[in-house]
């Protein structure tokens, strides 16, 4: 209301990330909980652990109607351990956020050296801000897109624009998953 009163033209839209827990089914019909009128849910999990159980959880959320996002996979221990979690998520209807602190290295060279496989795979549909405050967590997109640009030919624009509003206003996305990269699949491929 204030934007508006002042003529502001910058509109806000409500939502948060999830924290993963059993209960996520329960949470659809909350519209701080998902984005695009229930069709998306922003979710994270502990850095340290990923339950196994969330495999059925996330199924559950799909055959609803929500599809999950993964919030910043490249920061999660198991996915740094096993990058082959997100080739699993994305082929179940999931989708993926990364952030853009991570693309600089600012959460860490792990998160880092993560964020470039899942985006050199192709495997990241969103880019995120990720910020908390105009300090430490403050944004910095444009320079993640320049660092993007040093790795990939593919325009990020998708990734910061398209899919963003595609989720605020509940439409489709597309992804495109290509096989299993070879450096991954490289050693039992061969055997």
């Amino acid at each position: 209301n204030e934007l508006k009163n002042h003529d502001i033209p910058i509109i806000l839209h409500n939502g948060a990330e999830v924290f993963f827990l059993p209960n996520l089914l329960d949470l659809k019909a909350d519209p701080l909980a998902t984005f695009g009128n229930g069709k998306y849910m922003l979710i994270e999990f502990l850095f340290h652990h990923i339950p196994e159980m969330h495999k059925q959880v996330l199924f559950d959320l799909k055959m609803s109607g929500v599809t999950p996002i993964i919030a910043h996979p490249e920061r999660y221990k198991p996915v740094q351990e096993n990058i082959k979690m997100v080739y699993d998520w994305l082929n179940t209807g999931c989708l993926v956020q990364v952030d853009a602190g991570s693309v600089l290295g600012f959460l860490g060279k792990s998160a880092q050296m993560a964020a470039e496989k899942i985006i050199k795979y192709n495997w990241c549909q969103i880019l995120g801000s990720d910020v908390h405050n105009d300090g430490r967590r403050n944004f910095c997109l444009k320079d993640a897109c320049e660092k993007i640009q040093e790795w990939v030919e593919y325009d990020t624009k998708a990734m910061v624009f398209e899919n963003p509003r595609a989720v605020l206003e509940g439409n489709p996305i597309v992804v495109d998953i290509q096989t299993m990269p070879e450096e991954i699949t490289g050693f039992w491929k061969k055997l």
